[in-house]
């Protein structure tokens, strides 16, 4: 059988990058062309070689074994033969598992060309076998900022988000998932701007629906605590959020702040909202807002709701009879099923201080 000793003798020299090609090793090998079979991942490749030298007894056959480590000198990658390279960046492996077999691994793809001697359940079967050997990337923990003031003006705070196991199709009304779509939509599109209105009484989930948002879509959340309104109307505030451009600010229980200034609010801070949403400060921030509140829309101010300035609306429910028994049928809840209730009234329908009833709390509903 050919290996790797004898492949320059066959007229083919496997030292320059720009010949080296899988495809060519293989014709070059074998004489005709391959199957092929290629998935790109993050491999832990001297763990998946050592299993697949040990799979195929190989180990004893270094012929049948050539490694590359390509490292980059003079912005200029160079292929070396040489193992445990310092300022090595990448690492292949070409492997002759038998006649009209040929495997190649690096640290970012798998290759397998094989001919029709090989079964395709065999080849199925080893790459599921290299599955366990795929690097799997830390996931980063979501986060959000609080708007701060100190000495210097304004700063942010950085703090995670609760971890929740919420599910938005399981845990609200099917209404919702029209909304979901949209609002992320709205709120990944750097080019546009606005205000999104979540509204209903309180322990309906719009706060841990913005924990939803916040850990699903790749935006910068800013929360501004209501003790902070009036930082709206400060004259430091433009500059720093000239510095949060296309970011996400969101004021919880913000009823007092966008109240309808026809019936008595005096609140200059929702001019500077009205601003933020629409007009030609948001053209210049591309912050988009998110505001909740408990009261109902004829106590808001009209401005808010114009079209064209309300980007999106939804109005946090009780649930449904038919959702609240499925939701206490999979949690074991003592729900009777004889009236809507708030998926917060829910989670909390029994008092007892044991096991399960701490676990329902981990649920975390509220606002």
């Amino acid at each position: 059988m050919n290996n790797f000793n004898n492949i320059n003798n066959l007229g083919f020299d496997i030292f320059y990058e720009e010949e080296y090609w899988i495809n060519r090793i293989y014709y070059a090998l074998f004489g005709g062309i391959a199957n092929e079979r290629k998935s790109s991942s993050t491999y832990l490749v001297e763990e998946a070689v050592d299993y697949i030298l040990t799979r195929y007894d190989l180990k004893s056959k270094p012929n049948q074994i050539r490694y590359y480590s390509h490292v980059n000198r003079n912005d200029k990658k160079i292929p070396f033969m040489v193992r445990h390279n310092k300022k090595s960046t990448d690492s292949t492996y070409s492997i002759i598992i038998r006649e009209g077999f040929l495997l190649q691994i690096s640290n970012r793809t798998l290759s397998i060309l094989f001919d029709n001697t090989i079964s395709l359940d065999e080849i199925i079967n080893l790459e599921e076998e290299l599955l366990k050997f795929i690097k799997i990337k830390k996931k980063k923990k979501e986060h959000f900022y609080m708007i701060i003031k100190d000495y210097d003006g304004f700063s942010l705070s950085k703090f995670k988000v609760r971890q929740t196991n919420t599910v938005i199709e399981l845990h609200y009304n099917d209404d919702i998932k029209e909304f979901d779509l949209d609002v992320k939509d709205f709120l990944q599109d750097k080019t546009k701007s606005g205000l999104v209105l979540m509204h209903g009484m309180s322990g309906t989930g719009k706060t841990t629906y913005i924990r939803h948002l916040i850990r699903t879509v790749k935006r910068k959340f800013i929360f501004l605590p209501l003790f902070m309104a009036e930082a709206l109307s400060s004259p430091d505030l433009l500059p720093f959020l000239t510095e949060q451009k296309n970011s996400i600010l969101i004021i919880e229980d913000s009823e007092k702040l966008i109240a309808n200034r026809e019936t008595g609010n005096t609140q200059s801070d929702i001019a500077t909202l009205l601003n933020i949403s629409d007009g030609l400060l948001s053209d210049a921030l591309g912050i988009k807002l998110i505001c909740t509140f408990n009261t109902g829309l004829s106590n808001i101010d009209k401005a808010l709701l114009r079209k064209g300035r309300m980007a999106n609306r939804y109005e946090f429910t009780e649930l449904t009879i038919e959702k609240a028994q499925k939701i206490a049928l999979a949690n074991n809840l003592p729900y009777k099923g004889d009236k809507p209730i708030t998926i917060g009234d829910l989670f909390n329908i029994e008092k007892e201080n044991n096991a399960n009833s701490i676990n329902r709390k981990r649920m975390g509903f509220n606002g």
